[in-house]
């Protein structure tokens, strides 16, 4: 709309998409499928407005497992659990390589801006996969940051991107199946694939 001397044009525009500042965690649970009574892993913790929709979508009958190796990340988690009353949410300490869950134990997992702050992230990769179900799907989500390789970021440098090139080479290494990549916001992507 444009406004000239106090009448208001009206303009339309048309066959323009627009990515939105933010993703639609609404619509991303809803293209995975979560169902209530799934065992779900949600890598990432930073990203809180992740916890009450997921546990929402799993419901009482499931359960949702909030993974993080930083400790500020899992406070404001437990800080909310506690703040809202929020039951069948359980939070969990990760190193990079090491994730405290049975082999095979989760139906699906999102990681939410979490793998560019990683040294190692292939074989954090192949972590989720050992914890993932047979035909169980791994959502990432990320900043993309550019087309350089992320894996020869110095040692202590952890706010390098993770661009998609990178976590397709490693989702193959890996041996996961159907890797579909989308644009879920304004700079970010996401990527869908299921374990083989």
């Amino acid at each position: 709309m444009f406004f000239r001397k106090n009448k208001v044009i009206k303009t339309e525009l048309q066959d323009v998409q627009r990515l939105p500042d933010e993703p639609d965690i609404e619509r991303i649970i809803k293209t995975l499928g979560i169902k209530s009574g799934e065992l779900i892993g949600h890598v990432g913790c930073l990203d809180t407005e992740f916890l009450l929709p997921l546990q929402s979508a799993v419901s009482k009958k499931g359960k949702l497992y909030e993974i993080d190796h930083r400790f500020d990340a899992l406070d404001a988690v437990e800080k909310i659990i506690s703040e809202k009353d929020v039951k069948g949410v359980e939070t969990l300490i990760s190193s990079e390589v090491s994730i405290p869950i049975a082999d095979e134990f989760l139906d699906g997992i999102i990681v939410t801006h979490f793998i560019h702050t990683l040294r190692r992230p292939l074989r954090f990769i192949f972590e989720l996969k050992r914890i993932l179900k047979k035909s169980g799907f791994l959502y990432i989500l990320e900043g993309e940051g550019g087309g350089f390789a992320f894996f020869k970021k110095k040692r202590n440098d952890k706010n390098v991107p993770y661009p998609s090139v990178a976590a397709i080479q490693h989702l193959k290494k890996a041996h996961f199946f159907n890797i579909q990549k989308r644009h879920e916001a304004n700079k970010e992507y996401s990527i869908i694939t299921k374990k083989k």
